[in-house]
């Protein structure tokens, strides 16, 4: 019985300035507990990469180690964390940060299908980014999604592309009700799957799966605008030849710079287009790119896809320091 009262009390102040008392569960998240507690609060990705659900701690010294990873120093200084990081083992006072805390209002000035299943979002907005960081997207308070960036400063605007599925609550709502004009919240950006000019004269790999092209087209974007030198090699997987996108203004890059290489990989089916081969993308990867120990390498996609291509390609003597990721889970 005594174990009963020393499990850890949340102490919120909600968003209409009530205090609330949440009671911890055993191993349970800030996060979790909040929404068990019929609270709402914007999350998306549940793994500490998209920053949605921070939340703010009265006094910092309590958070427990990994709560504030990925944060600005100024941000964890002043008792910012993350809920789905955050495991307390002792009682908090916490509150949401303020409404417009890194939030912005973005008008949406271009939309169109690239194929199928993916759609083109361009936003207006005066948000500063890297090519290949991400924002959050918000439908609403609580129906928030991460998006890479897929151009890069040179435009003005942000480009994103978002995978289509039916029924989905975000995807399905910027196909079927969001017009050009309307005006949607917007977060960031973050990530560090970045390109930077001390990878000027490096050889790149760029792999992805799905719309992890979108981060890895801004990135080669980026380092051909600022001159990039070494080669590189984009690495592209799909099921089948109809899942690509992008392919005509990617080629048009590749015709106009030689030191980009396109590789279109289908994974069941044996493609007519010349330009598209039929193969794995992990054992293409390994026979054409046995020695990555000169090379900066980017992987975008599923975490299952980053995790093991990841781990490929540090066997293949590429430096974890060298290896540059973000990978989200899936939401509709």
């Amino acid at each position: 019985m005594l174990s009963f009262f020393f499990k850890p009390w949340l102490h919120f102040l909600d968003q209409q300035g009530q205090n609330q008392k949440v009671r911890l569960r055993p191993n349970e998240s800030v996060l979790s507990a909040l929404l068990r507690s019929g609270h709402t609060i914007p999350f998306s990705c549940k793994a500490g990469l998209c920053q949605s659900c921070k939340v703010q701690c009265v006094q910092p010294s309590k958070l427990p180690a990994g709560s504030q990873r990925g944060l600005k120093n100024a941000h964890a200084q002043q008792g910012f964390f993350l809920a789905c990081l955050c495991f307390p083992k002792r009682s908090l006072d916490i509150k949401l940060p303020d409404a417009n805390d890194d939030i912005g209002v973005a008008k949406v000035v271009g939309k169109e299908f690239l194929n199928e299943k993916v759609i083109r979002l361009r936003l207006s907005t005066d948000i500063e980014f890297n090519p290949g960081q991400f924002c959050n997207l918000f439908k609403s308070t609580n129906v928030v999604r991460s998006y890479s960036i897929a151009n890069t400063p040179a435009d003005d605007y942000l480009e994103f592309h978002i995978k289509y599925i039916e029924n989905g609550k975000f995807s399905a709502w910027v196909a079927n009700d969001l017009r050009i004009g309307d005006e949607l919240n917007i977060q960031g950006a973050y990530g560090n799957c970045i390109y930077t000019e001390t990878n000027k004269n490096k050889p790149l790999l760029l792999c992805g799966i799905s719309t992890g092209l979108a981060p890895l087209a801004g990135i080669v974007k980026h380092a051909l605008e600022t001159q990039h030198t070494g080669t590189m090699d984009l690495v592209i997987g799909a099921r089948k030849a109809k899942d690509f996108y992008l392919t005509g203004e990617l080629f048009s890059l590749a015709d106009k710079h030689k030191n980009l290489k396109l590789h279109w990989l289908c994974s069941e089916e044996h493609p007519k287009n010349i330009y598209f081969n039929h193969a794995d993308l992990y054992q293409y990867v390994s026979e054409h790119f046995a020695d990555l120990s000169e090379y900066s390498v980017f992987l975008c996609g599923a975490p299952t896809f980053v995790t093991k291509l990841k781990k490929q390609c540090f066997l293949s003597n590429a430096s974890m320091g060298a290896i540059h990721s973000d990978a989200f889970t899936s939401a509709k």
